[in-house]
């Protein structure tokens, strides 16, 4: 009778420690997959923002779009959301950050340095990207002869992202990132 219950007693320790063993597993894997995120997300935001700060907002490319790009409604004013962030380095090359989204696949935030036209992922396959706005104020450029406003350009970005869902995980984790940049650059 003791070997019984002696038995049913080391079953059932054994048991709760193979439970308590999973679920700190799958706890761990889900951290890891949360810390993963969060990182590529700073990573993204951190290289926009040095691209903003040492570069200036390449009004240009927004003007010289078919049909040119609003970055305000000429009604009221308000400052339209952009899927593609253009700025010029230091230099003056090109670099561009955009959003894009196709039918079937997963969202991806691209960057392109230079006149090639190579895009390149910025973020890791392991985030799930909801959207990416870039607002641009002023909606025209201050730099210009001709410019209607002094205010210093800036740029407030907008990242949106999740986790993948993981083993009983079945709701994903989600991450929101905002910040505003001014550059640096005043050419007036």
């Amino acid at each position: 009778m003791e070997l019984v219950v002696g038995l049913a007693v080391f079953s059932i320790v054994m048991v709760l420690v193979t439970d308590i063993f999973f679920i700190v597993t799958r706890t761990n894997r889900t951290l890891v997959l949360t810390q993963e995120v969060e990182r590529d997300m700073r990573f993204a935001m951190e290289s926009m923002v040095k691209e903003v700060q040492q570069g200036t907002i390449d009004y240009s490319y927004y003007s010289n779009q078919s049909p040119a790009v609003l970055l305000q409604d000429p009604v009221t004013g308000q400052v339209l959301p952009q899927s593609v962030l253009a700025v010029q380095d230091s230099t003056g090359r090109p670099v561009k950050f955009k959003f894009v989204q196709e039918t079937g696949q997963p969202s991806r935030l691209e960057i392109s340095r230079g006149t090639s036209g190579t895009w390149d992922s910025l973020l890791s396959d392991n985030v799930i990207l909801v959207s990416v706005k870039f607002y641009l104020v002023p909606g025209s450029d201050p730099f210009v002869s001709n410019a209607t406003t002094n205010q210093q350009p800036r740029v407030t970005i907008a990242l949106s992202a999740q986790t993948k869902p993981s083993l009983g995980n079945s709701l994903p984790d989600t991450f929101f990132l905002q910040t505003t940049v001014v550059t640096r650059t005043y050419l007036r």
